[in-house]
């Protein structure tokens, strides 16, 4: 992956002049969310192909507020934002650049996709090239690389990671693609906790440490289908990434799931070790903070050092343990239940 957008920030902030007069002209819908410190203005085509993506946000339509950033969902050609990508490096390299003023990410991939972030002027773009090539999870996790853009100035940083919550209790739930995040976030949803994430959500570090909400979607293994049956209700489509079939689930659609944001009180890292019940173990902050990195900044390359920076400070302190879930997981929602509480737990003789 390049490390930069060579020449383009003055490019780029003309591209952005541009697609405001095209939204200006085009009457597009205007819509505000609320993510916590951040209140995000939405302007999206009508009847677009990526209109139909803002609903896959969790519950906070903030209709009436002001928005403190803006975002505009362009698709389709566009000759003037052709003339601002990279010139043809071959393969599907992404490009990057993030300064303290700019922030911009070229994905080819898929038709290809163009983030640009002012954040000095707090407001961006995100341009898919061709809607129709969307793959499973850029839907499920819409403009995710635009949040990594406005990150700078409202204190939330985009994470990988799942959290959910019982009460008050938050747990941040760690682990690199396939470690078991999902499905553990599920079991415990399934048993009356609340929803956060399963695999992307916008941490806020001071004055406490809060899980954020950011989308309302869910993406099932096959394998995890029978055992979450009650959540595979909620499916809407079967998508094949590299082979593996996963079932894409709208938690909006269960009628029991409460979703929000969660104060994290623990931290947890799946680790299926052939436990005969599910077991929790102390585990060093360090290992936590490597899993945690690792994919976050493998999916959201730039700021690199101020995020892996940001990471290790918000989880300071935090209480952080191995959990094997033993054979099923129907028994961990009641084995995390007293970490939700703030219960510590104490290594074994």
């Amino acid at each position: 992956m390049s490390s930069s957008l060579p020449d383009a920030a003055d490019r780029l902030s003309a591209a952005l002049d541009h697609v405001v007069r095209r939204q200006d002209g085009a009457g597009a819908e205007r819509r505000c969310f609320g993510f916590d410190t951040l209140r995000l203005g939405l302007r999206v085509r009508t009847g677009g192909t990526l209109a139909n993506l803002i609903d896959i946000f969790g519950r906070r339509d903030a209709a009436g507020a002001e928005p403190t950033a803006w975002l505009d969902i362009v698709e389709g050609p566009d000759p003037v934002l052709e003339g601002c990508l990279p010139e043809a490096s071959g393969g599907d390299e992404r490009v990057v650049s993030a300064t303290q003023r700019h922030y911009g990410f070229w994905d080819p991939t898929y038709g290809g996709k163009l983030v640009y972030v002012d954040r000095l002027a707090r407001r961006g773009f995100v341009w898919h090239r061709s809607p129709e090539a969307l793959p499973s999870w850029e839907t499920a996790r819409p403009f995710l690389h635009a949040f990594k853009g406005l990150a700078p100035f409202t204190g939330l940083t985009p994470l990988h990671a799942a959290a959910v919550a019982l009460g008050d209790g938050g747990l941040l739930i760690a682990g690199r693609g396939g470690a078991g995040k999902t499905s553990l976030a599920l079991a415990c949803v399934e048993a009356g906790w609340r929803y956060v994430a399963d695999d992307f959500l916008l941490l806020r570090r001071s004055p406490s440490l809060r899980a954020v909400n950011l989308y309302r979607s869910a993406r099932i293994r096959a394998d995890m289908f029978e055992p979450l049956r009650r959540t595979m209700s909620a499916s809407y489509a079967l998508s094949t990434d590299s082979g593996e079939v996963k079932g894409e689930v709208d938690l909006g659609r269960l009628g029991a799931c409460v979703i929000g944001d969660a104060e994290i009180g623990a931290i947890v890292v799946p680790r299926r070790g052939g436990a005969p019940r599910a077991a929790l173990a102390p585990l060093r902050r360090s290992a936590v903070l490597r899993e945690l990195a690792a994919t976050t900044l493998a999916m959201l390359p730039g700021d690199a050092q101020a995020t892996y920076d940001e990471i290790a400070r918000s989880i300071e302190g935090v209480p952080c343990y191995a959990f094997d879930p033993g054979p099923t997981l129907a028994a961990a929602p009641a084995a995390l239940a007293g970490l939700a509480a703030g219960t510590r737990v104490a290594a074994e003789a």
